[in-house]
């Protein structure tokens, strides 16, 4: 019997202490004020799709969430106002988030990522030049969460369901775009190779104020 015991008791500590999962998907905008910006056009602004996965652990005061995300989207416009241009911006993250449940439904956080992106210019002119570069990313936001209770008052673990406000800043390496060229035309391999000259067009700083809103739900 006290086996027995010990074994429901080993098993409940356990499921008590079952870490958490969260999914979610969401829209993010983000501003670019500098100058050099006006390289992919007038428009500061640049909206991106994100989704995520992570998991979390509750502490004494509050909870820490860590989460892996992916990012993508982009504009399209003109460059100095004059040649139609392409942009597209993806890119890796790795979060952790602390949130205080101020009540049940009420939980403020503040979140700090790290990242890697990947940004594509391309001029949509006769020549379609296009350059992709790679760049180190990291952001902080200030947030809150809205969660729904989505099960039975008595049920110790249900989902929730989370409405995600944040804002902040994001901070990135300048994209220097410093060999623009022609995509590759398809070749035979028997001929020789083309020979490809490349266009310095400059360099696009990429930080700036960071807005989203997220809907997910959190097990």
């Amino acid at each position: 019997m006290k086996i027995f015991s010990c074994l429901l008791l080993a098993s409940t500590v356990a499921a008590a202490e079952v870490p958490t999962l969260a999914m979610s998907a969401g829209y993010s905008t983000q501003v670019f004020a500098a100058r050099g910006y006006d390289l992919i056009g007038f428009d500061d602004a640049l909206h991106q799709g994100r989704l995520a996965v992570g998991s979390g652990f509750t502490l004494p005061f509050g909870a820490l969430d860590l989460e892996a995300a992916f990012a993508t989207g982009g504009t399209s416009s003109a460059s100095h106002g004059t040649v139609p241009v392409m942009f597209a911006l993806k890119g890796v993250q790795l979060g952790v988030t602390y949130r205080v449940p101020v009540k049940s439904w009420f939980h403020p956080y503040a979140q700090l990522t790290g990242g890697y992106d990947w940004a594509t210019l391309t001029l949509v002119n006769t020549s379609r030049l296009t350059q992709t570069v790679g760049s180190f990313s990291g952001s902080g936001l200030l947030g809150v969460q809205f969660a729904i209770r989505m099960g039975g008052k008595n049920e110790a673990r249900v989902p929730h369901l989370i409405f995600d406000l944040g804002a902040g800043a994001v901070l990135r390496q300048v994209s220097r775009f410093d060999a623009m060229a022609p995509e590759a035309p398809q070749q035979a391999p028997s001929e020789p190779p083309l020979s490809q000259g490349s266009v310095n067009l400059g360099s696009v700083p990429l930080s700036g104020f960071t807005a989203r809103v997220l809907v997910g739900v959190r097990y």
